[in-house]
């Protein structure tokens, strides 16, 4: 991007500025980020909320007050405020807000950056994996590789699948046997699988050239080691079972 220095400068600036200005109890702490697109289920969302930094992106405060009724309730509001106006965020009268103008950053990057500042070991992401826009979808599973670090883990969280950027480590998850998951290089690894019906050992997975995908949980639990840099898809069960 044109002047990327300059931005990166400015935006790291901006973050350790208002990371010392945010309460320290912010710190350390998990982040749950809520993106302005396509609304998750109210469920899932409170399924997640709990013991972590909730922190609404912009117009997402609109979301959190007319959608899910006040259900979640936000510690911090952050972008460019260009989707929300003063009574929109007012509303939430006891989180804090945070104001950056900066046109070369998107809401969800600016997120991203402070969690990463605040030094949060995961910050799950909601609310970004909506159809409204290719452009923004691309870029918010582009900013797993990005910015996901061996201390961070960035997760996209949709209604069923999580979306993990994983690199040179093992992670493991639960879910129903059956369901889907798949795994795209990015742009490449060598992966093993345990728990999948069809399973991998050290198989190379590369970006345009051999990916898994229609994969299905054979097991209840699973695990995947990777070495290299790949996207894994996988279920979760972050919303309460139903009897």
């Amino acid at each position: 991007m044109k002047f990327l220095g300059q931005r990166i400068g400015f935006l790291s600036l901006w973050v350790l500025l208002m990371t010392l200005g945010t309460n320290p109890s912010f710190a350390n702490s998990e982040c749950l980020l809520i993106a302005n697109g396509t609304p998750i289920k109210l469920d899932i969302l409170k399924s997640l909320a709990p013991g972590k930094t909730v922190i609404a992106l912009d117009g997402a405060v609109k979301t959190l007050k007319n959608r899910y009724q006040n259900a979640v309730l936000p510690d911090l509001i952050l972008g460019d405020f260009d989707s929300s106006g003063h009574e929109d965020r007012g509303h939430f009268n006891e989180a804090k807000q945070l104001h950056n103008p900066d046109p070369n950053t998107t809401d969800l990057e600016k997120g991203i950056l402070y969690c990463l500042n605040a030094k949060a070991p995961i910050i799950w992401i909601v609310n970004a994996l909506g159809p409204k826009r290719f452009d923004h979808l691309l870029a918010n599973i582009d900013f797993l590789k990005q910015y996901s670090t061996a201390s961070t883990e960035i997760k996209l969280v949709g209604d069923k699948e999580i979306i993990e950027y994983v690199e040179n480590r093992t992670i493991r998850f639960e879910g129903k046997t059956g369901k889907a998951a798949g795994i795209f290089g990015a742009p490449e690894g060598l992966v093993t699988t345990h728990g999948l019906k069809y399973e991998m050992k050290e198989t190379r997975v590369a970006a345009g050239v051999f990916r898994s995908s229609s994969n299905y949980l054979e097991n209840a639990e699973v695990s995947i080691t990777v070495v290299g840099k790949v996207l894994v898809t996988y279920p979760h069960r972050l919303a309460p079972v139903k009897h």
